[in-house]
C-alpha cells in the first residue's frame, strides 16, 4: 500500500508546483488541476490498485492481518483522482457491501464513530478556541507533532470522561454505508471522499456528519472498478465540506468519464451538457459549473484556501436565484418529521427565496404521497433482489476466501496445512439421504461464516421474492412502483409545459445521529427507515445533493451537537444548478 515516504514525497512535489506558481519563477509551470496536492479517501467497495478490494466484508478478506492481494487496478475515478494531482489518503470503513445506513455492520471492525462531537470537545478545550476563520489556517500550518499532541490529549480527557460514565462525546452514528470517508472528511483526514451511493449511502453520512454529499445521476460517472451492490441504483458519489469542492472534484471526475466514453457501465451524457461542464472552468459565460467552479478553477489558482475564503466573504446578490423555481413537494411532509428539521426545511427555503428564487409548493397531485410512502418498500424488495444475484458469485471458489483458505482466519501457508483443512471440510460433511452435497456443504459453510447478519438478511429476502411463487407478488409490484415514481419525478422537473421546477428541496433525514450504544436495540426496519428521504431520488436515477441547513450560530447557541441536512433533487444531469444553489444555502447559513 501507500507508504507514508510516497505520499509525502507526492505532497512535496505539489507543493513546489504551487511555490513556483507563486513566485512566478517559470509561465510554463501549473498546477495539474484544482486537486493537486489536495488529500482524498476512497471507499473500501472502489478499486485502489495498491490496496486489497474488500468491500468491508469477511469473504473478501476484511478480516484477515494479513491481507497482501492487492486488486491491481484502478476504478475509473480512482485513475481520475490521481490524475488530477489528489494524493490518495487510503481506504475507508464502510457498511458491508454497501448494506447499512448506521456505519455499524462492517467485518471485524467496530461501528464508525461519529468525529463531530470529539471536534466540538476539541474547540471547546482547547487553549486556543476561537471562532475566527484564520484560526483554521493556524491549525493547518501547525507541525505534525503539535497536532498529534493536540489530538492526544483531547482523546486522553475524553477516555476519562468514557471511565466516568459520559458517553455524550463519542458514541454517535456517523450514518452509512460511506461511514469511514464521512468521518474522514469531517474530521479533516482527508478533504474529499469518493463513496457510493445506492439508497443514500453517501447524502446519510453527509448529514449525519455536517458535509456536503452529492449523489450524481445514475450512470454520469462509472462504475468501472466498484462492487456491485444492487446495479440498477449505485452510482459513485461525492463527500466534500462546502459545495465549491463537491463541484471541482465532479468536474475532474467527469473530464475522465469523457475520456473512458467506452465504459460499459457509463451512461450516455448528451454532447451539450458534456461540452458545458468540460467548458466551465475556461470560459467565464454561464455555464453548467460557472459559479461553483470558476474561482477554484483557475489556471493561475496556487491558494485554494484564499480563494475559497474570498469566494465566502463575496456578498451574494438577491437576485442570484432569480431563474430558479424551487418546489416544496407536500408528499415529503409527513408526521414523523420532527420540529427541528422541519425548522430547518422552512428556514432553507426562506434562505433561497431571499435570493430570489421562486417557491412553490408541489401539490400531491404531482407527486403521490401514497407511492412516495411505498417507496421505501419498493427498494428493499429490488435491492434485495440485485445483492442476491450480484453476490452469488462469493462461494470461496470463484471469489472470496472461506474459513480454510489463506486469508480466511486460519492462516493456510503449506502444502501439508492445506490438506489438513479441506481434510476439516471433509470430517464436517456426512453424506445421507436428501442431505447437501459435499459442494453445497462447502458454499454454505463459506457464504455463512464470510457474510454478516445484515448481507445475510437482505440475501434471503432477495432470493425470496425472485423466486417463482413471488415474483410477481413482490418483485414485479416493486418495478411497477418505481416505474411510477420516476414518472412523477421527471414530469415535476422536466416537465414540456413550462410548468416544472429547477429542482425541489426535501429533507435528507427525519432523525438526527443516534447513539451508538442504541444500534442494538432497534429494530431493522426501524433502521431502513432512515433512507425514506433519500431513496426516491435513487429510484428514479436523479441527482441529488444533501448539505447542513440551520444556522451554526444558532446551533452553538443552543448548545446543540448537530445540525439538520435539508436535500436538493433535480432532473437528470442537472448536478450544475444543484451546485449553484447548494452554494447559496452554505454561504447564507
Amino acid at each position: 500500500c501507500q507508504t507514508f515516504e510516497v505520499l509525502r514525497e507526492q505532497a512535496e512535489q505539489a507543493d513546489e508546483r504551487r511555490s513556483r506558481l507563486r513566485k512566478n519563477t517559470d509561465k510554463s509551470d501549473q498546477l495539474i488541476s484544482p486537486l493537486d496536492g489536495i488529500p482524498v479517501s476512497v471507499k473500501a467497495n472502489l478499486a485502489v490498485e495498491s490496496f486489497p478490494l474488500t468491500a468491508g466484508s469477511r469473504i473478501l478478506g476484511a478480516e484477515s492481518t494479513s491481507a497482501t492481494n492487492n486488486i491491481g487496478y484502478d476504478a475509473t475515478v480512482v485513475q481520475a483522482l490521481k490524475d488530477s494531482g489528489a494524493i490518495l489518503m487510503g481506504i475507508t470503513t464502510m457498511d458491508e457491501f454497501g448494506m447499512g445506513s448506521l456505519g455499524s455492520s462492517h467485518a471485524g471492525i467496530g461501528a464508525t464513530r461519529n468525529p463531530l462531537p470529539y471536534l466540538q470537545y476539541l474547540r471547546n478545550n482547547s487553549n486556543n478556541a476561537t471562532e475566527e476563520p484564520g484560526e483554521l489556517a493556524k491549525i493547518i500550518q501547525s507541525t505534525s507533532d503539535q497536532i498529534h499532541e493536540m489530538h492526544q490529549l483531547a482523546k486522553d480527557a475524553m477516555a476519562s470522561d468514557e471511565r466516568n460514565g459520559d458517553r455524550n462525546h463519542t458514541d454517535y452514528s456517523a450514518g452509512g454505508s460511506s461511514c469511514g470517508g464521512a468521518a474522514s472528511v469531517a474530521h479533516g483526514s482527508s478533504l474529499i471522499s469518493l463513496g457510493s451511493d445506492t439508497g443514500g449511502s453517501v447524502r446519510l453520512p453527509a448529514a449525519f456528519t455536517g458535509l456536503v454529499g452529492l449523489k450524481p445521476t445514475y450512470g454520469r460517472l462509472s462504475r468501472h472498478g466498484l462492487v456491485s451492490y444492487a446495479s440498477s441504483l449505485d452510482t459513485v458519489g461525492i463527500l466534500a465540506r462546502t459545495p465549491h469542492c463537491a463541484a471541482v472534484t465532479m468536474q475532474e471526475l467527469t473530464r475522465s468519464t469523457r475520456r473512458d466514453g467506452n465504459d460499459e457501465v457509463t451512461a450516455a451524457i448528451p454532447q451539450s451538457s458534456d461540452a458545458a461542464l468540460l467548458d466551465s472552468t475556461q470560459s467565464q459565460s454561464q455555464t453548467e459549473f460557472s459559479s461553483s467552479c470558476r474561482i477554484l478553477a483557475r489556471k493561475d489558482n496556487h491558494n485554494n484556501a484564499a480563494t475559497l475564503a474570498a469566494a465566502a466573504e463575496t456578498t451574494i446578490p438577491n437576485d442570484f436565484l432569480s431563474k430558479y423555481t424551487i418546489g416544496i413537494p407536500e408528499a415529503f411532509s409527513v408526521d414523523e418529521c420532527p420540529d427541528s428539521v422541519q425548522a430547518a426545511w422552512t428556514e432553507a427555503a426562506q434562505m433561497l427565496e431571499s435570493k430570489g428564487a421562486t417557491i412553490r409548493v408541489v401539490p400531491s397531485t404531482e407527486i403521490s404521497p401514497t407511492v412516495l410512502q411505498s417507496s421505501l418498500a419498493s427498494y428493499y424488495v429490488l435491492v434485495s433482489a440485485e445483492a442476491s444475484s450480484n453476490l452469488a458469485r462469493y462461494d470461496g471458489f470463484r471469489y472470496g476466501v472461506t474459513p480454510w483458505s489463506n486469508g480466511g482466519g486460519k492462516e493456510t501457508t503449506t502444502a501439508t496445512t492445506t490438506v489438513e483443512s479441506l481434510g476439516q471440510v471433509l470430517s464436517e460433511w456426512t453424506e445421507k439421504p436428501g442431505s447437501p452435497t459435499l459442494l453445497e456443504h462447502q458454499f454454505a459453510t463459506t457464504r455463512s461464516w464470510g457474510f454478516g447478519p445484515e448481507v445475510i438478511r437482505r440475501i434471503l429476502c432477495g432470493t425470496a421474492v425472485l423466486s417463482s411463487d413471488r415474483f410477481h407478488t413482490y418483485y414485479e409490484a416493486a418495478a411497477k412502483l418505481r416505474a411510477v415514481l420516476t414518472q412523477q419525478l421527471h414530469s415535476c422537473l422536466q416537465s414540456q409545459d413550462g410548468s416544472s421546477y429547477d429542482a425541489i428541496l426535501v429533507p435528507t433525514s427525519l432523525s438526527l445521529p443516534p447513539r451508538l450504544d442504541e444500534l442494538s436495540q432497534m429494530d431493522p426496519v426501524d433502521i431502513y427507515a432512515n433512507d425514506v428521504m433519500t431513496v426516491p431520488a435513487s429510484l428514479a436515477g436523479l441527482p441529488a445533493l444533501a448539505l447542513p441547513a440551520g444556522s451554526v450560530n444558532d446551533m452553538m447557541e443552543n448548545k446543540e451537537q448537530f445540525r439538520a441536512s435539508v436535500q436538493l433533487i433535480g432532473a437528470r444531469m442537472s448536478e450544475g444548478k444543484l451546485l449553484d444553489i447548494a452554494s447559496v444555502l452554505e454561504r447564507s447559513s
